[in-house]
């Protein structure tokens, strides 16, 4: 069979090679499966890279999809066809599913629906298996809002599904029209486009400080992106109704975006006490702490 491997770690230019290695056998409780897709993930990249090898040859990739060429003993026959997708197929082992032919616990193919196609199937394993789990750690879903960071990527993506089908109301970065589409067609309507932004505090001397705040948005941005970023930036900048330090601002700025969007307002911050008392997050404290601490190094 054709098989892609390694034998020693390195950048897949300096390590990978290409060739023939023999056809595995399917052993009691194992299924044989011809591989279709092979799905990649940065831990596939990160141990090939460094981790040391677990015997002479490694074949990558934990995740994958396929049909069912033959089964081991105590494995029903009637397996054989079955178009499934993989889960683990490489961990603690050193054959994954960057081969044609793969043999593995019948547990770790799973059959595929006749709606998904084998490029989706290949992309389920590690991905949504981290998003169920995050997902399972928040604990119930119902009427809750639940911010999602790279709604419109793999893991976010699939942590998005599984949130709203427990019935949270899900809000969602996205990095750009593409994403924020794809995070869409899933069910996120309330996005936050993800945007780079800079502050550089430049002292000037006593009393006197300029602070530039630099916002970055992507060259593929189009008109709606860009004034979806320049909205934000007017609530979040350093002008702004809010200095964002902690992700649970973002729904009172997605919730003042619908809701007044031909409005103004503005939120007043005032005081000088350093330990401020309470169980909310959206304190000052330490805003207040970073300018005092400034004003002592600075001697203001």
């Amino acid at each position: 069979m054709k098989a892609a491997w390694y034998e020693k770690n390195g950048t897949a230019k300096e390590v990978l090679k290409f060739g023939e290695l023999d056809k595995p056998s399917p052993s009691p409780g194992e299924v044989l499966v011809r591989i279709v897709t092979s799905g990649v993930n940065p831990s596939d990249v990160k141990s090939r890279r460094a981790k040391p090898l677990s015997g002479p040859r490694v074949i990558p990739h934990s995740d994958g999809a396929g049909i069912v060429e033959a089964v081991g003993a105590g494995v029903d026959s009637n397996r054989v066809g079955e178009r499934v997708w993989l889960w683990n197929a490489q961990w603690m082992r050193e054959h994954g599913s960057a081969s044609e032919f793969i043999a593995l616990s019948g547990d770790q193919a799973v059959r595929m629906p006749d709606s998904l196609d084998f490029g989706g199937a290949a992309c389920l394993g590690i991905p949504a298996l981290t998003a169920l789990q995050a997902v399972r750690l928040c604990g119930p879903m119902k009427d809750r809002d639940v911010l999602i960071t790279g709604a419109g990527s793999a893991v976010g993506h699939y942590a998005s599904q599984i949130a709203l089908a427990r019935g949270a109301r899900v809000i969602g970065t996205v990095g750009s029209n593409e994403r924020a589409a794809h995070a869409r067609a899933v069910g996120v309507l309330h996005q936050i486009a993800n945007s780079l932004a800079t502050r550089q505090i430049c002292t000037k001397g006593p009393g006197q400080t300029d602070l530039v705040w630099t916002y970055f948005g992507f060259a593929d941005d189009d008109e709606e992106m860009t004034q979806r970023r320049l909205v934000q930036t007017n609530l979040a900048g350093s002008a702004g109704m809010i200095s964002v330090e902690d992700a649970a601002v973002c729904e009172m700025m997605q919730h003042a975006m619908a809701d007044a969007q031909e409005g103004e307002s503005f939120i007043e911050m005032g005081g000088k006490e350093l330990d401020i008392k309470g169980s909310n997050k959206l304190s000052e404290r330490a805003i207040r702490n970073f300018w005092n601490h400034y004003r002592m190094d600075t001697g203001l």
